[in-house]
């Protein structure tokens, strides 16, 4: 996947892989249209979404491995949302979305895998009443927890 290579690590999407970014969401969670933004692919197939200005910058100048907004990574099997990415698609989403109770939320929060009432395994987007919290992968209806440990958490205020 990629068009235009900034450095050894990052590549910018060109239109036809940025269709397939698009497509993924479609089929995944029912996203019709991708912000008007680039993005960047690493070589470790995590996405970033950058300002279209990315490409006025003189990158044979710079050591870098990542640029811009995380917004996912691609597996096998799809693509997985960070929480940054389920924030930016979760409001244009349509399906395969998840909702949290609090305590649910709070398990989530301290990196603990959660339980749903689904039983399935799939892709979705987390979130809590109004808020998008993370994008995980669904196994058997338990939500996998990709959430890195420095961004849990140990004590929640209520």
């Amino acid at each position: 996947m990629g068009s235009v290579e900034l450095t050894p690590f990052l590549t910018v999407l060109n239109a036809k892989d940025r269709k397939e970014l698009l497509v993924s969401l479609e089929e995944q969670f029912g996203v019709e249209v991708l912000p008007d933004e680039a993005y960047v692919v690493s070589n470790k197939e995590k996405v970033y979404m950058v300002t279209q200005g990315i490409r006025d910058v003189a990158w044979s100048e710079l050591r870098i491995d990542r640029v811009g907004v995380y917004i996912g990574k691609w597996y096998a099997d799809g693509f997985r949302p960070s929480v940054e990415g389920s924030q930016v698609f979760g409001p244009m989403a349509s399906k395969n979305v998840v909702e949290l109770g609090k305590q649910g939320l709070m398990g989530w929060l301290k990196g603990r895998d959660v339980d749903t009432m689904y039983d399935d395994s799939r892709f979705v987007l987390v979130r809590y009443q109004d808020d998008f919290v993370g994008g995980a992968k669904m196994k058997n209806g338990t939500l996998l927890n990709g959430v890195s440990k420095a961004r849990t958490t140990v004590t929640l205020i209520a």
